[in-house]
């Protein structure tokens, strides 16, 4: 305090020194001013004959009389009064009523009798200081309202929090006051090195910032991004540590929420990454996949590889990276080469990404593969919109005051900045809008700091409708107050125009997805209306059941389904084609995908399917399949009718180096028993015949039924003894009795064989020469087989071919009986 300066024995530089410095007035007892130096005279802004002999009311307090503390009110009264030095700081006015702060010291001077008769008063301006002390107050205010603040001992150990801090975590103040900083830590964290080390830095006097996982209370976690900053006391030594810390943990859920998304695109979608100038730099799993190569393939080289070579060189492709090295975004169909020049149709979206000064640095494609699609379905050709545009960007006061655009805004409503700084946003708003409640609403929710976004109809310069995707963000002042409010909005008004049905198309979309949730245990979570209908439920009779409830019990006990749900535990991505049972027992066939959705801490914490209903098309293929197998078997026996039969040859004979024999059978003693004992025994002889057959028959050969009696065996690369000795085992397999109910019936069979190349090459001859053969070994003894090309002599040979013909004419009833009478 200034009364410490005063010694008893001053020198005169002291005393100059002192007179330079601080104000000295002297009053009376009276309270009239004797004496006044020239700093005094200097901060009261007065000459010295205005200030002698006038009443002490100048030095008055600004704020006399409301104090409570006497002294702080009028330290000058008290002096007088009290008879003792008083100290105190107190505000004041200049001559010109500016105002000002001095700190005091009042000394009264007392006669023999021990009554004041004088009094010094000692004056320094203290105006800087005080404004000083203010602002730093009000700064700490503002961090206190703003951010959550704790403090610390320097062993780590809380003194205090504030509100927002309490608010954040969850606590009390009694219930951390004095507990130590790992309250707010996981125990496995609070035990390590690098946690020891972070209190050691603060110890030192290192500050540390950065975004930390903190506790609440009830365990949850949250995350602050924060600072922790250690103050030092009078001589410069760390004496406690002060964190101020802002709550991101919405932001964070939303980062994770972005990176679950991205994540969900690129196992969904084809995805690569393109320099500026074309260069591929990167590709994922699907794309590599679509296009047939690997990424040690493409890497490195231009675009151009997955186009055709007249297109890569066309003013078209040119204007196309032109477009995406100027940051425009270019979606589509787009048809692509790949390994092998094979054609691959891709719905896509390239979209740059810019860097900080907002030059595009790389070019990420979005795609999916519609090649079948577009093969089965061109009509649906345009159906789906450009997802990323360019942004228009506007500025607004808090009042709808236009401040700022882009160049983009005023290409896309047709006006210059100077026609619209200064005005209201209500020129871009239709008339019957403008003065309707809910727009005033509007603006008074922004002004209030509420953000705003959706789809909005706005008016152009020349009256033309506009529609945009746009949001309209309150920027805050460092006090957190709104002080103008961002608009960015996307130019959608061509598909407005282009697709008016376009949301009833999405819609449609949505409408004819299933989707359902599990947590990681298979527990159903909720289910939307198209997977109930589905699978012929109520949302209440499945929510908290077992996935299980979908599948066959057996399929449900089995190891397979076990390892399905670990999988989707562990995180790992399912997509094929299930069958599923619904709720009344039927099979429903679904193509579907299994989507792990993942935590902030990148754990999955549930699971997401959708699907499709594919069940007709499983049951169309399947009624195919049987239709084609109808057409070439034989409905009696089972066995390849004569179009599986030519089928077969037809695959055999096209073969390089290939041999074919064929063995052309006839049922010896058949039809007495198809005539005595009717049709039913004829079948079910037949069908024996047939079973017989295939079991004798082996890989590389097939039993056939041609027609009535009539069997067909065809043998491929068999040699000579091997087709004897297949023969030999038909026979005898054939003339084994056939037990029907109390009776036994016997059949026998006879056989004609032809074969490739040694008879000919071709089918229908293969045919005929087999039939020839058989013609030849009825005739003689049944029971045997006859080789088509076997050596019988000259006369036998003319007879052989005689016969051939003669049959072959029957057949195509071409044979002509004539009778010429010989005259004697």
């Amino acid at each position: 305090m200034l009364h410490k300066t005063l010694e008893p024995d001053l020198t005169p530089a002291d005393i100059e020194a002192l007179e330079h410095q601080v104000g000295r007035i002297v009053l009376s007892g009276d309270g009239a001013i004797l004496r006044v130096n020239a700093r005094c005279l200097a901060m009261f802004g007065y000459a010295g004959w205005d200030m002698v002999g006038r009443n002490r009311s100048v030095l008055l307090p600004v704020n006399a009389g409301q104090s409570e503390d006497e002294s702080e009110s009028d330290p000058i009264g008290q002096a007088f009064a009290s008879g003792e030095v008083v100290h105190a700081d107190i505000a004041l006015k200049r001559r010109d009523g500016e105002p000002f702060w001095a700190e005091v010291s009042c000394t009264p001077v007392c006669d023999k009798a021990s009554t004041v008769h004088e009094v010094i008063v000692l004056l320094h301006d203290v105006t800087r200081r005080k404004t000083g002390a203010v602002d730093h107050a009000g700064q700490i205010a503002a961090i206190n309202t703003s951010q959550a603040v704790i403090h610390f001992d320097m062993d780590g150990h809380v003194l205090h929090a504030n509100d927002r801090f309490l608010q954040a975590t969850g606590y009390a103040l009694d219930e951390i006051i004095g507990r130590h900083h790992r309250l707010f830590v996981e125990a496995g964290e609070a035990q390590s090195e690098d946690y020891a080390q972070f209190w050691r830095t603060l110890r030192e006097g290192g500050h540390t910032s950065g975004e930390y996982r903190r506790l609440r209370k009830d365990g949850s976690s949250v995350w602050l991004r924060a600072t922790y900053n250690p103050i030092l006391d009078l001589e410069g030594r760390p004496s406690k540590i002060v964190k101020y810390a802002v709550d991101v943990t919405p932001e964070k859920k939303q980062t994770a929420d972005f990176h679950g998304q991205l994540a969900a695109i690129d196992k969904s979608q084809c995805v690569v990454t393109f320099a500026p100038d074309g260069t591929i730099l990167d590709a994922n799993d699907n794309f590599l996949e679509a296009v047939g190569y690997t990424l040690e393939e493409i890497e490195g080289r231009h675009h151009r590889l997955f186009v055709e070579p007249a297109h890569a060189h066309s003013l078209e492709y040119e204007i196309f990276w032109s477009d995406l090295t100027e940051g425009r975004h270019r979606s589509g169909e787009f048809r692509r080469l790949g390994k092998n020049g094979r054609e691959i149709w891709f719905q896509a979206i390239y979209s740059p990404v810019l860097d900080q000064d907002g030059n595009p640095f790389k070019i990420v494609k979005y795609a999916t593969a519609v090649t079948r699609e577009k093969l089965r379905q061109a009509d649906h050709q345009g159906q789906i919109a450009a997802i990323h545009k360019s942004q228009s960007v506007v500025t607004f006061d808090l009042d709808g005051t236009i401040l700022d655009a882009n160049d983009n805004f005023l290409e896309l409503t047709g006006y210059r900045l100077s026609q619209v700084r200064g005005r209201h946003h209500e020129m871009l708003v239709a008339p019957e809008d403008r003065e309707s409640p809910a727009y005033r609403k509007f603006w008074q929710e922004l002004a209030s700091g509420q953000y705003k976004s959706g789809e909005f109809k706005r008016v152009g310069k020349d009256g033309r409708e506009i529609w945009i995707q746009a949001s309209y963000n309150p920027i805050l002042d460092m006090n957190g107050r709104p002080f103008k409010v961002v608009k960015n909005a996307v130019d959608i008004t061509q598909q407005k125009l282009r697709q008016g049905d376009y949301e009833g198309q999405v819609a449609a979309i949505h409408r004819s997805q299933a989707v359902v949730s599990f947590d990681l245990d298979g527990t159903i979570l909720e289910a939307n209306e198209n997977f109930l209908a589905l699978m012929k439920y109520g949302l209440d009779d499945i929510v908290g059941r077992h996935h299980s409830i979908f599948i066959d019990p057996e399929d449900a006990a089995g190891a397979d389904y076990a390892q399905f749900w670990s999988a989707l535990r562990e995180g790992q991505y399912m997509s094929a084609k299930f069958q599923r049972v619904a709720r009344d027992g039927s099979p429903v066939w679904i193509q579907a995908s299994y989507n792990p959705i993942y935590d902030l801490n990148g754990q999955p914490f549930k699971i997401v399917k959708i699907a499709t209903d594919i069940s007709s098309d499983v049951a169309r293929a399947a009624d195919l399949s049987r239709a084609q197998r109808e057409v070439r078997h034989d409905p009696a026996t089972g066995l390849p009718n004569r179009l599986g039969l030519r089928q077969f040859m037809h695959q055999v004979l096209n073969r390089n180096d290939s041999e074919l024999a064929l063995f052309y059978l006839d049922l010896d003693h058949f039809k007495p028993i198809n005539d005595t004992f009717g049709h039913d025994v004829g079948d079910f002889v037949l069908r024996t015949v047939a079973a017989r057959l295939q079991s004798e028959t082996g890989e590389g050969q097939l039993a056939a039924r041609i027609g009535g009696d009539e069997f067909v065996v065809a043998a491929t690369d068999l040699a000579r003894a091997d087709i004897e000795e297949l023969a030999e085992r038909l026979i005898h397999a054939i003339s084994q009795p056939i037990a029907h109910g109390n009776r036994t019936l016997e059949v026998g069979l006879s056989i004609g064989i032809a074969q490739t190349p040694h008879d000919t090459l071709e089918e229908d001859e293969l045919f005929r020469f087999a039939d020839v053969a058989l013609y030849r070994s009825k005739g003689k003894q049944r029971g045997t087989y006859t080789f088509y090309g076997e050596d019988l002599g000259t006369d036998t040979q003319d007879e052989r071919h005689l016969a051939q013909e003669m049959l072959f004419a029957i057949k195509s009833r071409t044979f002509e009986l004539t009778r010429h009478t010989k005259a004697r």
